[in-house]
C-alpha cells in the first residue's frame, strides 16, 4: 500500500510531461500499457509464490491510479466551458460504478483457480486497462494550450502556509484511507469473514 501510494504520488511528474510533449491521449495510454503491466505482475508474483515479486507489482499498479487521477481534469480541459461541471461529474460517477463492479469482480473470481487465491483476479483485470485504451480511441481530446511557465523555487513553494496545510491535510487523509482500506479487509479475514464480505465493505467505503 504504502508503495503503491508514493508512487501514486509521483506520477504526476511522470505523465505532466507525457501531455506536454504528445498530449492526453498519449499520457492516458501509457496510463492504461503500465496498469496492464502491474495487473501481470501481480498475477506472476502469485502464480510463483514470490511476495518479493507481487510488492513489485505495487509501483506500476500506484503509477496508474496517479494517471487515471488526470482524467478529471482532462474532463473539463477538453469539455465546452458550460459543460464542465457535468463532464467532471460524468468522470467522477465512472469511479462509483467501479466501487460496484470492482469488489463484485473479486468476489466471483478470486477462488477460480485451485491453490492459487486470487490469481483469477489479477487475469482478470489488465481486460479493463485494454477496455480504457480502446474506448480512448474514439475520444478526441486536442494538445493543451500554450503556457507560460514560470519557474518557482521549492523553498518558496515549501514557505506557503496554503501548501503546507494541503500537505498535511493530504497526509492525515491518505494515511488514515490507507488504515481503513489495507488493515480492515486483513483483519476481517484472519476473524474467518469470507472475501465476499470483505469486498462488500471496501464497497461500500468507494463509494462513500
Amino acid at each position: 500500500s504504502d508503495v503503491c501510494s508514493s508512487d501514486l504520488m509521483c506520477a504526476s511528474v511522470i505523465v505532466s510531461h507525457v501531455f506536454t510533449r504528445y498530449g492526453r491521449k498519449a499520457g492516458f495510454w501509457l496510463g492504461s500499457a503500465i496498469a496492464f503491466s502491474g495487473s501481470v505482475t501481480f498475477a506472476t508474483g502469485i502464480y510463483n509464490h514470490n511476495f518479493a515479486l507481487y510488492c513489485l507489482g505495487a509501483i506500476p499498479a500506484g503509477i496508474a491510479h496517479g494517471i487515471g487521477q488526470h482524467l478529471r481534469f482532462a474532463a473539463a480541459e477538453v469539455a465546452e466551458p458550460e459543460s464542465r461541471a457535468k463532464a467532471i461529474s460524468l468522470v467522477l460517477a465512472g469511479g462509483v460504478i467501479a466501487a460496484i463492479v470492482g469488489p463484485e469482480m473479486v468476489k466471483r473470481t478470486h477462488d477460480l483457480i485451485p491453490g492459487y487465491n486470487f490469481l483469477a483476479t489479477y487475469l482478470y483485470i489488465p481486460i479493463l486497462p485494454i477496455i480504457s485504451a480502446t474506448l480512448l480511441w474514439f475520444v478526441k481530446m486536442p494538445p493543451p494550450p500554450p503556457r507560460v511557465v514560470v519557474a518557482i523555487p521549492f523553498q518558496e513553494i515549501f514557505a506557503r502556509p496554503n501548501f503546507v496545510a494541503a500537505v498535511c491535510a493530504s497526509l492525515a487523509g491518505y494515511a488514515s484511507m490507507n488504515l481503513v482500506m489495507v488493515s480492515t479487509p486483513l483483519q476481517m479475514v484472519l476473524c474467518g469473514f469470507a472475501v465476499g464480505a470483505t469486498a462488500d465493505v471496501i464497497r461500500s467505503h468507494s463509494v462513500a
